[in-house]
């Protein structure tokens, strides 16, 4: 198994938890229907180039740390029928204990589909959010477009730093 230490900053946030649900949401709305593999794919490539959110965050006994989990085959998209209003079902918690960092939904509705990206904030930020997103539909429309960068890479945020899978067997720095 794979770790890095977690950060003040990973602690901190992850902290928030115990005063409520500290998942940030993002949300997409389209005016036609999407394809869910297609997506599925483009989040699993997503999720694979960013080994924080295949990590799940590990506190106990000594320094706390991200454990890379293996991300599976498995599309992390689901799809959810719903009416016009989809707002009061974007939120729905990550747990940063869990093998995943994020969570990919489609809204289906009659007038359209809506992503909708659930990211547990220990893995990342706002922008961080802006970056998955960014990078989840690029993939979706052009397939393969995500690149390894050198470097840490702590989470989507900051500079978009990440390893794709074929990059995987060279860890990013920090990670063991």
């Amino acid at each position: 198994m794979h770790t890095r230490e977690a950060s003040a900053l990973d602690l901190f946030v992850d902290s928030t938890r115990l005063m409520g649900d500290s998942t940030l949401c993002g949300v997409v709305e389209f005016t036609a229907q999407l394809d869910p593999d297609l997506l599925g794919r483009a989040a699993h490539a997503c999720i694979l180039a960013h080994p924080v959110l295949h990590s799940r965050l590990v506190r106990g006994n000594g320094p706390a740390y991200w454990a890379m989990e293996d991300p599976g085959t498995a599309a992390p998209v689901s799809v959810e029928e719903c009416g016009k209003d989809y707002r009061p079902r974007v939120t729905g918690p990550v747990d940063p204990n869990g093998p995943v960092q994020v969570r990919v939904r489609i809204l289906r509705r009659s007038s359209g589909d809506v992503i909708v990206v659930n990211l547990a904030h220990a893995a990342a930020d706002a922008s961080g959010l802006q970056a998955f997103m960014g990078q989840l539909l690029a993939e979706y429309e052009n397939p393969g477009t995500i690149r390894p960068a050198a470097g840490e890479s702590r989470n989507a945020t900051r500079s978009g730093q990440r390893t794709c899978p074929e990059q995987l067997r060279r860890l990013p720095r920090g990670w063991k």
